[in-house]
């Protein structure tokens, strides 16, 4: 088990490093389109298509004065853990495994939607975090892990 999570820790860690590379290259781009300018509040909301990945995205910029650091140390030490409290959506989060500081993996069940239309989903997300320049990065995509495996009444 210790060498399947070695393996799992280094794919989170290429696996960001890949996401991380092409998400500054769709930072860099000049094409995106403007969606809405609040310019009192000096917020933009732009939005740009990613041909390559079927990928649409949305870039929010705003000037935000408070300590980037302490932010990101609560998300990873509080806020996360606190998911299923402050998101109504998830009705369970759980953290099964750190396989380093800055790779996860974590189990989150949501609620069934619009009555039921859209079913309860079960997930085992493989979360990563990361630093480059003065920018913090989250990312996460599904993963499969044992011991984890999805319910049959549950997408």
């Amino acid at each position: 088990m210790l060498h399947a999570q070695q393996l799992l820790a280094e794919k989170c860690g290429d696996a960001g490093e890949r996401a991380l590379e092409k998400f500054r290259l769709n930072l860099e781009r000049k094409d995106w389109n403007l969606e809405k300018d609040y310019g009192e509040e000096e917020i933009t909301i732009k939005s740009l298509f990613d041909q390559e990945t079927k990928t649409h995205f949305l870039l929010t910029e705003a000037l935000l004065d408070f300590d980037c650091d302490w932010a990101f140390r609560d998300l990873k030490d509080h806020t996360l853990a606190a998911t299923a409290d402050w998101y109504a959506d998830i009705k369970e989060w759980k953290m099964i495994q750190r396989l380093n500081d800055d790779c996860w993996v974590v189990y989150q069940l949501t609620e069934p939607r619009l009555g039921g239309l859209f079913s309860s989903r079960d997930v085992v997300l493989l979360f990563r975090f990361g630093k480059a320049q003065d920018s913090y990065l989250t990312s996460f995509v599904s993963t499969i892990w044992p011991g984890m495996e999805p319910k049959k009444n549950l997408v």
